[in-house]
């Protein structure tokens, strides 16, 4: 179990670099909801606060973008940025994503609605499972639902002020 000292220091790595975003999935024939997963990732170019996450959490995996694709990524849009260093990338999905998100959610101040988006999100893709109508369709308040909270996510400016 974390401890409180380390779930107010997760709120705060969550508040000021994590992204929690919907990834979608296949799209479904007409009238049926497109799959979506949540996804949170923590991003930095400190291994040590990526790595820390990680072995507090017990959860996710982490990747690396090497220095030479970010070097590339920056000349192709046309940025020079000679010291660019190894970015390392905490990912966590679906289940893992809400119960980081529960666990930290009391703790959180800018990432608040996000966070509570994504667990209603998360919430609904379970619930809906099986509950189609006799054609095959998902109901139409679930795909609605799906949609509103995919779009907020979405938004940019969701942060409250602290």
């Amino acid at each position: 179990m974390i401890g409180g000292n380390d779930l107010h220091w997760l709120a705060g790595v969550i508040d000021k670099g994590c992204s929690i975003i919907a990834i979608p999935g296949k799209w479904l024939p007409r009238g049926q909801a497109r799959g979506y997963t949540v996804r949170m990732c923590v991003s930095s170019t400190n291994f040590q606060l990526v790595e820390r996450v990680h072995v507090l959490t017990g959860m996710g995996y982490i990747s690396t973008t090497p220095r030479e694709n970010i070097n590339r990524i920056h000349h192709h849009h046309g940025i020079t940025k000679a010291n660019a260093n190894n970015r390392y990338t905490l990912l966590l999905h679906s289940g893992e994503a809400a119960r980081l998100l529960e666990m930290v959610l009391p703790y959180l101040r800018t990432q608040v609605r996000k966070a509570e988006a994504a667990l209603a999100l998360q919430k609904t893709l379970k619930g809906r499972r099986g509950r189609r109508t006799k054609s095959g369709s998902f109901y139409r308040r679930d795909v609605d639902k799906v949609d509103r909270l995919v779009t907020t996510l979405k938004e940019r400016g969701t942060r409250t002020k602290i």
